[in-house]
């Protein structure tokens, strides 16, 4: 579903002619704020979120204007998309969400894709760059099993992973 989500944002982008008519001014992840294509990282640790404040500008007038971002990396990713929203011309907004990093991400260089865009104009797409650490010495338990054997005794198993 998600990879669908992605395919269907590019292919909307291939197709396009005219940029959609919004500006991008200012955008901060975790209250860091972050400049796009930049070689510098943000180190964030896994296991969190990624607290996204985008800041944009309306240049005319759009309708069903839509913020996607994704935290792409090698096998994992996450992502996250804003309500349509209908933009004025000459009007600063900003908006807010939030992207759940599992326990188990891996350490290493991440790219944050944001998208904005509507139906009927060209994406606009922005790259900055992450780089998410693994928690060190952190365990997971996912399962809990407890057995009554009687007279007041009980024994216990646990599904432990260790993802640090």
């Amino acid at each position: 579903m998600k990879r669908i989500a992605l395919i269907m944002i590019m292919l909307m982008a291939a197709v396009m002619v005219n940029a959609v008519d919004v500006g991008i001014t200012q955008t901060k992840v975790n209250g860091v704020e972050l400049l796009p294509n930049s070689p510098l990282q943000l180190d964030i640790e896994s296991g969190g979120s990624l607290d996204l404040e985008i800041e944009f500008v309306g240049l005319a007038a759009a309708e069903n204007v839509e913020v996607f971002a994704r935290l792409s990396g090698n096998d994992e990713s996450a992502q996250k998309t804003i309500p349509l929203l209908d933009v004025q011309s000459q009007t600063k907004y900003t908006r807010t969400l939030s992207l759940e990093l599992p326990d188990d991400f891996t350490s290493d260089s991440y790219q944050l894709l944001l998208f904005v865009g509507d139906k009927s104009s060209e994406v606009i797409l922005e790259t900055y760059n992450l780089a998410i650490r693994g928690k060190r010495h952190h365990l997971v338990v996912s399962d809990v099993l407890v057995r009554s054997m009687g007279n007041g005794y009980a024994t216990a198993s646990a599904r432990i992973r260790n993802v640090g």
